[in-house]
């Protein structure tokens, strides 16, 4: 056994996709809609009996291991370290790799331990800072209840306070060093000091809600340093991977297909606040392709409430080049000038009638580029519109692209005709299930479209039910298509009794197969699958055999020649034998 069939054989999978998406019993499957691609009827298909999974929609499928690889994009190593971790799997002694798994999971789960205590201690601390807390609730209007709710904190400064920190971390379990390499204390050779001290702090989680790392924001008005300080990056806070408050907007995101994203964690807590829990925040780093494909798992709909200034303009033009390759729309949610989202609903506002009058992202920047280049020399002018056409022939809909050139030409007072040039080459808009979906077109169901639909009903039949395959069947397992007889003949081979421990050796013989192979199978499984009885079972064998008896035929006097030219009486004995038994089979069944 290795890691992964341990991972496997320690989880259930209907619990497992319950958490990303709802599921309800139809016959021997669950059913719901698909986590990894937006659709309104439900075509993901969970087999808890079988541990496996398959979107007829996407075509998305695997085991427990490869759902968290695909929901977290990352391999299928990492992803069966985050469940050992996640599941609290004591790995066993004999377990290859044992040592050094049990070593990367633990400095792992030393990182998020050590970062939990670290809030802990923050939190304690605002309440003892009037400034700090005041900062909070009287400037920034956040209430008690969302300072708790998102863990908020104050990282007192000095000396006594390091110390504090040190001894507090001890009380846990968590060591200086661990504190030195989680980046929040840095120790040199005269004292120990930290680049969060006297700063409000923001937690952050990765998306499963484990705390990975910090954002420091400076309060006091004669505080010169750099008002943000982000946790250095290391393998488990990576800023462009992140998003801030993910953990608790995932569902409502998932419920309303849509997402607020906005530029910083105050704008993030506001928006939370006043009833907007869709919503999340970049980590004071600009918006990343990373960013879009992990928002692009949960819905289909962004709204940008990014600053009113210049910078939150150009952010908003380069998320748009982002949007190129992702089926998902993007719009635009105009705010005043100099207003910026938490000043705006701190001022008693509300985003209703901005977000009924968003713009669509690419209308927003036919607009806004217009109006930058109007004034540029030549050559800057030339080199805008250019790639304001190359931004314009990314959207899908023909219609939409002539009305935005059209627009476009209004706008710069040029002909219609002048637009029309021809686009530098560009990356299309692909499917999103392309970008997510780690299957790709040679690894498709259609390969197999020719396969008869009785041999997937009967494969289908002896999956779920394999005490109704008896000894007088296994000769027809040659006549099925491959992959059917190559499972199959496994099965049988390493089994006298196919019936016993069927789920773990199946779960062995599908993990030999290449990708293909497996989601066609999964795919039958789920689409044929449905428990049916010993007599109509025996119909469908019937059917096959008579089918294929011609060919049954001409290829057993085949093999009898050249068993008897080769003056191999054994397999000779064989041939005849396997034979006897199927027209035994197919005669009797006449009768």
């Amino acid at each position: 056994m290795d890691l992964f069939e341990f991972v496997k054989s320690n989880i259930d999978i209907l619990d497992l996709v319950r958490e990303h998406t709802s599921l309800k019993k139809t016959g021997v499957y669950w059913k719901g809609r698909c986590p990894f691609h937006h659709e309104k009827t439900g075509s993901f298909t969970v087999s808890p009996h079988k541990g496996i999974f398959y979107c007829f929609g996407c075509h998305a499928n695997g085991d427990v291991i490869g759902f968290t690889a695909k929901i977290e994009n990352c391999p299928q190593i990492d992803a069966a370290k985050l469940l050992a971790d996640k599941y609290n799997l004591q790995i066993p002694e004999n377990l290859a790799n044992r040592d050094q798994l049990k070593q990367e999971l633990q400095i792992e789960k030393q990182h998020f331990k050590t970062c939990e205590i670290v809030t802990l201690w923050c939190q304690k601390n605002l309440t003892k800072n009037s400034l700090a807390y005041n900062y909070l609730v009287e400037t920034r209007k956040i209430t008690p209840d969302t300072i708790d709710q998102f863990k908020i904190g104050y990282f007192a400064d000095g000396p006594a306070a390091i110390k504090s920190l040190i001894n507090f971390a001890n009380s846990q379990n968590i060591l200086l060093t661990d504190l030195i390499n989680a980046n929040i204390l840095i120790q040199t050779k005269t004292n120990t000091y930290s680049p969060f001290e006297d700063r409000i702090i923001f937690p952050i989680t990765d998306y499963l809600g484990r705390y990975c790392g910090f954002g420091g924001r400076v309060f006091k008005t004669n505080d010169k340093r750099a008002k943000y300080y982000n946790s250095r990056e290391n393998p488990y806070f990576n800023k462009g991977a992140l998003l801030f408050g993910l953990d608790k907007a995932r569902k409502s995101i998932q419920k309303q297909d849509a997402v607020f994203l906005v530029e910083g964690y105050t704008d993030c807590v506001a928006l939370f606040q006043h009833g907007y829990p869709n919503v999340v925040a970049i980590l004071g780093t600009a918006c990343t392709t990373e960013h879009i494909k992990l928002i692009s798992r949960f819905c289909t709909q962004i709204y940008v409430l990014y600053d009113s200034d210049q910078a939150g303009q150009q952010a908003i033009l380069r998320l748009t080049e982002l949007c190129w390759n992702f089926n998902i729309e993007v719009k635009v949610i105009i705010l005043p000038e100099g207003a910026d989202p938490a000043s705006f609903l701190a001022s008693g506002e509300t985003l209703e009638t901005a977000i009924t009058e968003s713009q669509d992202i690419y209308k927003f920047i036919v607009e806004s580029s217009c109006k930058s280049v109007s004034n540029e020399k030549l050559a800057n002018k030339i080199q805008g519109i250019e790639k304001l056409i190359n931004i314009i022939n990314t959207v899908p809909d023909q219609l939409k692209r002539s009305i935005l050139l059209e627009d476009a030409a209004r706008s710069l007072g040029l002909p219609i005709d002048s637009l029309r040039i021809k686009p530098a080459k560009i990356n299309p808009p692909i499917n999103l299930t392309d970008s997510q979906i780690q299957v790709n077109s040679n690894h498709s169901p259609t390969n197999y479209i020719k396969i008869d639909l009785i041999e997937k009903k009967i494969f289908a039949a002896i999956i779920n039910k394999p005490e109704l395959f008896i000894n007088q069947y296994h000769p027809l397992i040659t006549q099925l298509s491959t992959p059917f007889d190559k499972v199959l003949n496994t099965l049988i081979n390493i089994s006298v009794n196919l019936v016993d421990n069927f789920e773990y050796k199946f779960e062995q013989v599908l993990g030999s197969l290449d990708l293909a192979q497996q989601e066609f199978i999964r795919q039958t499984i789920m689409s044929e699958g449905a428990e049916i009885g010993a007599d109509e079972f025996k119909h469908l064998m019937l059917l096959f055999l008579q089918k294929r008896w011609k060919f049954i035929i001409d290829q057993t006097k085949q093999q009898i020649t050249s068993a008897q030219n080769n003056l191999d009486h054994a397999a000779l004995a064989k041939t005849v034998a396997e034979f006897q038994k199927l027209k035994t089979t197919l005669l009797g069944e006449i009768k």
